[in-house]
């Protein structure tokens, strides 16, 4: 329905994704412009980390961002659940739970007797 839809669409339309290898080539060909944004090198996404966690040490932003692969738009659902967990009394020291956070952040597909997570 989607296809059809924007075969139909007589406007722009703009959409973002950072799964491109996902994209059906059906629905790809619907793009008329593509435009390829490169993930933040480790030095930018240090820094995002400490954007995001006002007062972090650049060594602990460096451990973060080699330690996890994260999209700035991961960075900001982390921040999002460490305001949340402070504001019920979590009492973790900060880097823990920002730690803590980070490693829940991703769904892990490891397969089960040769399957695949549902959906992922």
């Amino acid at each position: 329905i989607f296809l059809e839809e924007m075969e139909q669409f007589n406007g722009v339309l703009m959409a973002t994704t950072n799964l491109t290898g996902n994209l059906d080539p059906a629905f790809e060909r619907r793009f008329l412009f593509k435009v390829r944004f490169d993930r933040p090198t480790p030095e930018t996404t240090a820094k995002i980390w400490q954007q995001y966690f006002k007062g972090m040490n650049a060594v602990d932003g460096k451990n973060l961002a080699h330690r996890f692969d994260f999209s700035p738009g991961e960075i900001s659902n982390i921040q999002r659940k460490y305001i949340i967990e402070k504001a019920l009394g979590n009492t973790s020291k900060r880097f823990d739970l920002i730690l803590s956070l980070a490693g829940n952040e991703k769904i892990q597909s490891s397969p089960r007797n040769g399957q695949k997570a549902m959906g992922f």
